[in-house]
């Protein structure tokens, strides 16, 4: 128990230092080694419990702990991109779907497309961006290190320029994302607005899905 409990704080430790600069990422990772806590506290317990000096008082506020710590997870811990209690009416999934009806209306199917933000709206509407951009919105190398690039699957400064400039037919932008990048990047962000004004026009704004707006250029004729 002893070495299991140090694994629990060694991988803990480390995922602190990894994800220091994306606090909830860390709970996203916990439960790939929850089932270490889980242990720990399992047999802990059960040691607790099987104390020959435990006293009928220790043993029943051991006994409302352990009742405690199974039950508060149900009503503390909620998915992050759950819609907040407080909103009327939600209807996230239905959203969702509008949204990927919406972008079905807008586009013609087989189209090229240069993806920055999350591509699940796309994918529900049957359309697919380029392979680099679907798995997620933070795939772009900042640093053009072309070498790192290819082999990671990432994208970088020449592949938004060739999409850009001559390959993609329309560019779907969570405005929400990009704002990370407009105040780190300020120069990359308007070469990226400059090949975005020479080349595409917006043509719509989908916001049925409101916890996510997405904003949709088509190539210039």
């Amino acid at each position: 128990m002893n070495l299991l409990a140090a694994l629990f704080v060694y991988i803990a430790a480390w995922q602190v230092l990894i994800l220091w600069k994306f606090p909830k990422a860390f709970v996203g990772w916990f439960p790939s080694f929850a089932p270490l806590a889980a242990i720990l506290l399992g047999v802990g317990f059960a040691r607790a419990f099987g104390l020959a000096g435990f006293g009928r008082g220790a043993r029943h506020a051991t006994t409302s702990l352990l009742v405690l710590l199974l039950a508060a997870p149900m009503f503390v811990v909620r998915h992050p991109l759950l819609v907040p209690a407080s909103d009327p009416g939600p209807a996230p999934v239905q959203a969702l779907v509008a949204a990927g009806a919406h972008f079905r209306r807008d586009m013609k199917p087989a189209a090229k497309v240069f993806l920055w933000g999350d591509s699940f709206p796309l994918y529900l509407a049957g359309i697919l961006p380029y392979l680099r951009q679907i798995h997620s919105a933070w795939t772009f190398a900042v640093v053009e290190d072309r070498v790192a690039i290819q082999k990671s699957g990432f994208w970088g400064r020449e592949e938004m320029e060739r999409w850009l400039s001559t390959d993609a037919d329309y560019v779907v932008l969570e405005p929400q994302t990009l704002e990370y990048y407009r105040a780190r990047y300020p120069d990359l962000m308007a070469k990226f607005d400059s090949l975005l004004r020479q080349h595409f026009n917006l043509i719509d704004t989908i916001a049925d899905y409101r916890w996510q707006v997405f904003e949709l250029y088509a190539r210039r004729n």
